[in-house]
């Protein structure tokens, strides 16, 4: 008792420290695209480590069979070089109680792997999409330059002669002929932006307005101490407003049920799918990765020297499951036809290891008790 209780703090300290190792460098990563933009624009540094936490469980869901494997190896690779393996089989120790530790761990990484699946991965996502939808708002403010005319498609210009240090632009111009009726443009000494999701709204100080009818060539101008110019940065790049939210940042009853009333949700549905069941599967190869693992490291015959060789072979083996795994969720995406071969995808290694650890064990329970028999002698 007291050996598998150090075995699983073992295990579980091994799949802990390398999980969060991984996920922590990879987000990192991946979030210093955003750093410098961050910075540049004002953000606090708590926005940035908002994106790398929003980003840990997809990361997470994703890594945490590899590191389960890789501990369970590293622990268990321990013991059978130096004998341990050997020796507990040889007290009549049977293969489940070796393995139980690492079924036990991946137990616990199964059901963090299905909060994270199908609660955390959803609401994550949207945060991050909403932080990254932040940044790349806020990238508006870095395209505009000085003393340059900042053309935003064919019917909107701004002009300014220099930035100050608190935001202030000096010497504004903006051009908008963006309505049928009349172009607007607006003079300023000074003028102030401000930005929210998806509006732009720049207050001019001391400037004036002109407006050209385009049926004639009345031209009116107004004078004014503060007048506010407001437009929707969402339309100069092109993009809807509302973003549509990405396969991600739907939660598994959305994506196991897609709608199908338009050629676009049918066209989208497959993905859907091939998503909610990646969901429901994934967190399952924990299970499968320790079987796996131990059907290939306690069977067989057990020397000092050779069990490197057979650990190489167990990191292969499961490197060629979980890459298949994914070859598979891309290609069901667009051949739903494959979908239930995920589950067998999962489920099949892990039955066969079962099976290959039952034949192998002497000591199993049924063949345990059937040598008792044999060993029991006959009443007279």
């Amino acid at each position: 008792m007291h050996l598998q209780v150090y075995m699983i703090s073992q295990i579980a300290k091994a799949v802990t420290f390398t999980t969060a190792v991984i996920v922590l460098v990879g987000c990192s990563l991946y979030s210093q695209r955003y750093l410098g933009d961050l910075i540049e624009h004002g953000l606090s540094l708590a926005v940035f480590g908002e994106l790398v936490i929003f980003m840990m469980p997809t990361l997470m869901v994703l890594i945490l069979p590899v590191t389960l494997c890789g501990s369970i190896i590293f622990i268990y690779g321990k013991m059978i070089g130096d004998n341990e393996v050997t020796v507990a089989r040889a007290c009549g120790v049977s293969q489940y109680r070796l393995l139980m530790p690492a079924l036990t761990v991946a137990l616990v990484a199964t059901a963090v792997g299905y909060a994270m699946s199908l609660y955390f991965i959803p609401y994550s996502f949207s945060r991050f999409k909403d932080i990254q939808a932040l940044v790349q708002d806020a990238e508006l403010e870095l395209l505009l330059r000085e003393q340059t005319f900042n053309s935003f498609g064919a019917d909107l210009t701004i002009y300014f002669r220099e930035r100050r240090d608190d935001g202030t632009l000096v010497n504004v111009l903006i051009y908008d002929n963006r309505d049928p009726g009349h172009s607007t443009t607006v003079i300023a000494e000074q003028a102030i932006m401000s930005q929210t999701a998806d509006l732009l709204t720049v207050t001019f100080v001391d400037g004036n307005l002109q407006q050209r009818e385009r049926d004639g060539d009345d031209l009116s101008i107004v004078y004014f101490d503060s007048y506010n110019f407001e437009f929707a940065t969402a339309g100069l790049f092109g993009g809807p407003s509302n973003r549509e939210r990405s396969l991600s940042e739907r939660h598994i009853h959305e994506l196991l049920d897609p709608p199908m009333e338009t050629d676009e949700q049918r066209e989208v549905a497959g993905r859907m799918l091939a998503e909610g069941h990646q969901r429901l599967t994934s967190p399952l190869l924990c299970l499968t990765v320790t079987f796996m693992a131990g059907a290939a490291m306690f069977t067989g015959q057990h020397r000092r020297g050779g069990h490197k060789l057979r650990l190489a072979f167990v990191g292969l083996l499961v490197a060629a499951l979980l890459i298949a795994y994914q070859v598979l969720v891309l290609a069901s995406a667009t051949i739903p036809v494959l979908l239930p071969f995920i589950y067998g995808m999962v489920a099949l290694p892990a039955l066969v290891s079962v099976v290959i650890l039952h034949v192998s064990d002497r000591y199993a329970p049924g063949r345990r008790l059937r040598g008792l028999r044999r060993l029991t002698p006959a009443a007279p």
